[in-house]
């Protein structure tokens, strides 16, 4: 099993197969007593989490009870990957006015009403607390008090609600494909034992 500091080196080295530098993204291992974690700073803010997070995250140790779940103390190796503040602002900023008439539309006032945050598929509600609740989509989300701290939320949920929408096309894509592959075998075998059909195709 590899050190924590040897884990950030793979890691660094990964990165750079696919030209994110060390400038880019800081990565650095830190020991204590039970376990190490392996810290993870992206400082640019068009490298999308995602990104980091495949080429990282095969590098986390983390033993479970194999009957309840329950993380096992001792010998983990924890990953913690997140945005500096200057590159979370940044992809906060596109959506600041909008967030921000959001939150005038809802009010100061305890309401059950979801109003849209413009051009992002994300709902902003109020709470109990007389701050907000962002949903995205039927799911309620984080409790924010600022635009600010909402806007770098949304950010978070329209990369991730992308990604997601990829992979479903491209799961489709596969699928298509894979069907039309298993037709023209199909009918490849179709042919061979009727040599009629060969004729008609």
């Amino acid at each position: 099993m590899t050190t924590a500091a040897e884990s950030t080196k793979i890691i660094r080295t990964e990165l750079k197969k696919i030209g994110i530098s060390n400038r880019r993204v800081s990565v650095r291992a830190e020991n204590y007593s039970m376990g190490s974690s392996i810290n993870i700073e992206i400082k640019d803010a068009t490298i999308a989490m995602s990104t980091v997070k495949a080429i990282a995250e095969k590098q986390e140790r983390i033993d479970r009870c194999e009957i309840t779940g329950d993380i096992l103390s001792g010998g983990n190796r924890y990953l913690h990957i997140s945005y500096s503040t200057e590159a979370s602002a940044e992809r906060a900023a596109p959506y600041i006015d909008a967030v921000r008439e959001a939150m005038e539309a809802i009010g100061t006032e305890p309401t059950n009403a979801l109003t849209s945050i413009t051009g992002t598929g994300i709902l902003l509600g109020s709470d109990r607390n007389m701050g907000f609740q962002l949903w995205n989509g039927s799911k309620a989300g984080m409790h924010v008090n600022t635009a600010e701290c909402a806007a770098r939320i949304v950010a978070d949920y329209v990369a991730e609600n992308a990604e997601r929408e990829l992979d479903a096309l491209l799961a489709d894509e596969r699928d298509a494909e894979l069907e039309a592959r298993n037709a023209a075998e199909v009918a490849e075998i179709a042919a061979d034992a009727y040599p009629a059909l060969r004729l008609l195709a």
